[in-house]
């Protein structure tokens, strides 16, 4: 537990790495990591980035521990990331529906402009 704690405590743009705490059994424990930025700051994603693709291996490896980053922030920013990489294909799906619908009730120059409105939103 030690080692996770120093780890979290080294990292750059951790502001403070609170006390554990561990369940009844002695098996899992939560430890709060507070970053020196706030929850949507483009620090705070480097950091949970950091800690996940850096700290937690090296540390998991070092101590057989399994280590999991969540927490609302975490979870924020992995949402995000779903959401932007199904971004594109949402809006193919939007754009082609409404030229489709337009194309069949209206002429060609209100189903371009429809698409080109669409896209000017974004």
């Amino acid at each position: 537990m030690a080692a996770t704690v120093d780890a979290a405590e080294r990292s750059p743009g951790v502001f403070a790495v609170g006390e554990p705490s561990v369940n009844e059994a002695g098996d899992t424990a939560v430890v709060p990591v507070i970053p020196e930025s706030g929850p949507a700051s483009e620090e705070t994603d480097d950091l949970v980035d950091n800690l996940r693709s850096d700290v937690v291996p090296a540390t998991e490896a070092s101590t057989g521990a399994e280590i999991s980053i969540a927490g609302p922030t975490a979870a924020n920013i992995d949402l995000t990331d779903k959401v932007g990489g199904a971004l594109p294909t949402l809006m193919a799906i939007v754009i082609g529906l409404t030229m489709l619908l337009l194309l069949v009730f209206c002429s060609v120059l209100v189903t371009i402009k429809a698409a080109f409105g669409i896209l000017l939103s974004i």
